[in-house]
């Protein structure tokens, strides 16, 4: 069951919600290809459909994985507020804030089993090939020491996520028609949710007022973006793994071809196509983009790394 019960009320059931009894339709896309996305130029139609899915799979299996380990970091990045510690109010608030990010990302857990089951793969073999944030990693001890430093990496990472699951919505919306009614209806309800609770990541950005000069907590939002850059070109490489599986699904192979295309693309094309024209990756590595991040950036006056360029 995929239902969160808490002291605040909760507006959406991820288990009636969604209509899971009537499966996946692989004829159906997951998210639309960017419209500047020139490699699309490149691809078959088989390979265009697979595209679809392989980004609409890459974004289930980050946000169920971020929304994971949040909770698994939730000790160092919560409860040793001495906000949490001190106000009843709000310690229920961030209960029921990390209880909807646990259902959040069990409903997206739920989709990959499906897929798995349609694309005949076990789930551990689905799983080989798309990210996965193991809290043992180097990545996530960085997370936690900086977080044990005072510093709110963790918190800047979460917020830009919430940011681009928004996002990820807005852009989809229009392709109802086209997109499997499963993923559109999971995506939906995690827009909504996160549309309602999202404030609540920039609360934890912008308390306590007196540590915002502190340099620990000026450098986190870059220590974010590097630590959230090297996880994502690390899940990345592993969807090169779907080779060892093209024989179960024709969408299976077709996913492969496209990995081929892109491989033997010149290393600067593969560059300007994975950051600059794919823009669901665009905005996980470049969060200063989002708006209201770049307000809550300003606010605290947060060091941000400049992004280079990357030309034709």
């Amino acid at each position: 069951m995929i239902h969160a019960q808490g002291n605040h009320s909760i507006t959406y059931d991820f288990d009636k919600d969604i209509p899971w009894n009537q499966g996946l339709t692989l004829s159906q896309t997951l998210l639309p290809i960017p419209a500047n996305c020139s490699f699309i130029n490149e691809l078959t139609k088989n390979e265009k459909h697979a595209a679809s899915w392989v980004l609409g799979l890459l974004a289930a299996s980050a946000i169920k994985e971020h929304e994971k380990v949040l909770n698994q970091m939730r000790t160092i990045c919560f409860e040793r507020e001495p906000k949490a510690k001190n106000n009843h109010a709000f310690a229920m608030e961030g209960k029921q804030f990390f209880l909807e990010e646990a259902v959040h990302s069990a409903a997206f857990s739920r989709f990959l089993d499906m897929t798995a089951k349609e694309l005949n793969l076990s789930r551990e073999e689905l799983s080989s090939f798309l990210p996965s944030f193991d809290k043992k990693s180097l990545v996530a001890r960085l997370y936690a020491f900086e977080g044990l430093l005072g510093g709110k990496a963790i918190w800047w990472t979460v917020a830009a996520t919430e940011e681009e699951s928004i996002r990820l919505f807005q852009q989809m919306a229009p392709h109802k028609n086209h997109t499997d009614s499963v993923f559109f209806s999971l995506n939906r309800l995690h827009f909504l949710e996160e549309s309602r609770h999202s404030s609540f990541s920039y609360e934890m950005l912008s308390m306590p007022e007196q540590s915002w000069r502190r340099p620990i907590t000026r450098l986190s939002f870059a220590v974010s973006r590097i630590l959230q850059t090297i996880w994502l070109i690390g899940e990345l490489k592993r969807f090169r793994k779907v080779s060892q599986f093209q024989d179960r699904h024709p969408i299976l192979k077709s996913m492969n071809q496209v990995v081929e295309k892109i491989d033997v693309l010149p290393f600067k094309s593969k560059l300007k196509l994975i950051f600059n024209e794919i823009s669901y990756i665009k905005m996980m590595t470049q969060p200063e983009k989002h708006p209201r991040l770049k307000k809550t950036l300003a606010k605290i006056g947060a060091f941000v790394l400049k992004t280079p360029g990357i030309k034709s």
